[in-house]
């Protein structure tokens, strides 16, 4: 490690040397690997020394790091007569007048991604420019409130939507009127689908994070710092200061796996990090 900071922990204490280059032994540690302490790492090598796989595969922490070559073959194939009905449906729920493109940007990812067919489900104010703006993905215009937003009355409507997709990404440029988080907790407490939830769909449960242990399927959390501080009821300066502690709070108390973005992102579900 460069002298000054210490394995187990993301942060740092005092005065440490800034290195060009890290030669660690037999596997990463917290500290080469998550920031702020990872900024004084440099490049980083890993150096074996003949430990047992063993050893470090039973260190107690729950963490694993994650990396390219092991996650490209998890990604399916596809054969040469395969074609977009047999690649799944996924259902967008996004944007509000001013922020069309989070619903644009969510649709167009959707299908850089590899789903097969994309709706996105929009305010109809903003229906036109998603049409034009994203022309590989399908639309649904919504019913939208006074101000543009997605109104109560548009569970309904997705709920009928959801027939026959395989997962639902909700939140993207929403909004945070009172209707409109109403209308989101509602939408993600009736799919029977896998749920992304993201962006006004996570500030939709902010102080109630718990009641999405409701949900029958599963669900997946993106929050950035601020947003897990709304959910989480705290600041985003103490997310900051324990991002691993808030990463797997937010998983136990929600049942969710919970992706903390950030310049290395952390993914938790519950009890995933066990005690560290």
């Amino acid at each position: 490690l460069p002298s000054g900071l210490s394995a187990s922990h993301a942060e740092v204490f005092g005065p440490h040397v800034m290195a060009d280059l890290t030669v660690t032994f037999a596997a990463p540690k917290v500290a080469c690997v998550l920031w702020p302490a990872a900024e004084a790492v440099g490049e980083l090598a890993i150096a074996d020394l003949g430990f047992p796989s063993r050893l470090i595969e039973e260190t107690p922490g729950g963490l694993h790091l994650s990396t390219e070559e092991e996650i490209a073959p998890l990604l399916p194939g596809r054969d040469a007569t395969s074609h977009k009905g047999r690649h799944g449906h996924a259902l967008i729920v996004a944007g509000s007048p001013g922020k069309s493109g989070a619903a644009v940007l969510a649709a167009r990812a959707a299908v850089r991604a590899g789903a097969g067919l994309v709706t996105v489900a929009v305010p109809e104010p903003i229906l036109s420019a998603v049409d034009s703006g994203s022309v590989e993905s399908m639309t649904l215009g919504l019913a939208a409130g006074s101000v543009g937003e997605i109104a109560e009355r548009a569970v309904q409507q997705l709920i009928a939507a959801a027939e026959g997709k395989r997962a639902v990404a909700l939140g993207p440029g929403l909004g945070q009127g009172s209707e409109t988080q109403a209308a989101i907790r509602a939408i993600a407490r009736a799919l029977p689908l896998p749920l992304v939830l993201d962006a006004d769909g996570l500030n939709a449960f902010a102080g109630c994070a718990a009641s999405l242990r409701e949900r029958s399927a599963p669900t997946i959390l993106t929050p950035h710092s601020g947003e897990l501080a709304r959910l989480l009821e705290t600041t985003s300066a103490e997310i900051e200061a324990d991002r691993l502690g808030s990463v797997a709070r937010a998983a136990e108390d929600t049942g969710a796996v919970v992706i903390l973005k950030g310049p290395r992102s952390l993914i938790a579900s519950s009890g995933s990090l066990g005690e560290r």
